[in-house]
């Protein structure tokens, strides 16, 4: 059994973990079309803007081997809202920065911060929606990471045109602090546990089901990558 609220939940939920994939891809696109104008500025050598493209992948692909660990001990809600605080920071830092170094930092610490994006939206699906129905979801939140490389492009040209490539960076970032919005306010009672437990029992996110049994309630706030916030009752 799933309540209109659940379903409403779960659909905002999907949307904006596409609309955070979008960005988190748009994210790491700018660097790779704003690098003839990061080297004049800067006066950076080609091995040297080498080394900043590469600054966000090692992190990035290194960072992923403990998310699952850090997702399944902190939850989605701690780990992808930590890992957007941090890629928003370092987003912002890109278009700050006044040295290859200063640069370096930030797109490692911009390799960091996505890291989580991903794993924590396969937790998220476990967690809101049953086994039967996590096939749909998934493959739409996976497909943002080939629609944002298509569109970054023509969307980050025309920003880096009009506001410059630091202008660019910021704007980015403001759209990410944009996309974070809580999608309920929690919301407690023997009524919503009880529709919780019977949607677990069908399939749902296994959580669910483990933690009723021992009573505790589960609320309905939920933010971009954010799973269901247990509280005792």
């Amino acid at each position: 059994m799933k309540t209109a609220r659940l379903k409403r939940i779960q659909t905002m939920a999907l949307a904006l973990l596409v609309l955070s994939g979008l960005i988190n891809y748009l994210d790491r696109s700018t660097l790779s079309i704003a690098n003839g104008a990061v080297s004049a500025e800067m006066g950076l050598s080609a091995s040297e803007m080498g080394l900043l493209l590469s600054a966000f992948s090692l992190p990035y692909a290194f960072a992923q081997l403990p998310m699952g660990a850090l997702l399944d001990r902190l939850g989605a809600r701690v780990t992808l809202g930590f890992g957007m605080l941090l890629w928003s920071v370092a987003q912002l830092a890109g278009g700050l920065v006044r040295s290859l170094n200063q640069f370096f930092i930030a797109r490692l610490l911009l390799g960091v911060g996505e890291a989580p994006q991903f794993p924590a939206g396969a937790k998220v699906f476990s967690d809101w929606f049953a086994m039967k129905e996590r096939g749909r979801p998934t493959g739409i939140f996976v497909a943002s990471t080939t629609i944002a490389p298509a569109l970054a492009p023509p969307i980050l040209t025309g920003l880096m045109f009009t506001f410059g490539w630091r202008g660019m960076h910021v704007l980015i970032r403001i759209a990410k602090r944009s996309g974070r919005v809580c999608l309920g306010r929690p919301q407690q009672g023997q009524g919503m546990a009880l529709v919780l437990h019977q949607y677990a029992r069908a399939g749902g996110g296994g959580e669910w089901g483990g933690d009723l049994q021992l009573g505790v309630v589960v609320t309905t706030c939920a933010v971009p990558g954010i799973g269901p916030a247990m509280v005792e009752h």
